[in-house]
């Protein structure tokens, strides 16, 4: 018979928390199960508007659709083709022609994991481009609200370099929109670099 446990990993000095060998331990505390009606106003609450296989992707549970539909008085509903989205009634929901300024994901982001529908983020074409054999979401770069491209910052005699791997030709004046949250985000990764620089290969 086997015997779960609920783990934890241990906090260790390591750069950004990501040890080579990490280390697990039983938790300190006793975990509760989660509030089931919480659980959907908070993710709402971050990634609405959503449907129920939205945040059932997102949280691993299934079953949610009977705590939305016990929810429907304090949430807006609205239809999205034949899918039936949620949200907070005070979320601030803004047009299609809202701006979307160059926004640059980490890897696994929530933004890329939280929906079941993923074509609200990434193309269907652009799928095959983040797919490995692992199971890694690599860090991804945002043009007009859309994933874009991938990322990633090497550092060499003492120059860090954030390098966007375009998933097709970027539009005319992207890079260069892009260039100061590069640099912005290079300034707070790797503060002890000599130089920041930003290109597109």
């Amino acid at each position: 018979m086997r015997t779960q446990l609920p783990l934890t990993m241990v906090p260790s000095e390591d750069e950004w928390a990501f040890p080579r060998d990490a280390r697990f331990a039983l938790p300190g505390v006793k975990l509760r199960k989660p509030d089931a009606q919480q659980l959907v106003l908070d993710h709402l609450a971050a990634f609405g508007p959503a449907s129920v296989a939205d945040v059932q992707r997102w949280s691993g549970l299934q079953g949610l659709k009977p705590v939305l539909d016990g929810l429907r008085d304090r949430l807006v509903a609205v239809k999205a083709g034949r899918r039936e989205l949620f949200d907070l009634p005070d979320a601030p929901r803004p047009g299609a022609d809202a701006a979307a300024p160059p926004r640059f994901l980490a890897d696994f982001d929530s933004l890329v994991l939280a929906h079941d529908d993923r074509t609200r983020i990434i193309a269907d074409e652009h799928k095959p481009k983040i797919a490995s054999r692992n199971l890694r979401i690599p860090a991804m770069v945002l043009w007009d609200g859309f994933a874009a491209g991938t990322w990633k910052v090497e550092r060499k005699r003492g120059v860090a370099t954030l390098t966007v791997t375009p998933f097709a030709r970027l539009p005319r004046g992207a890079a260069k929109a892009m260039e100061p949250e590069a640099l912005g985000l290079l300034a707070f990764a790797e503060p002890a670099a000599k130089a920041h620089a930003f290109s597109v290969g």
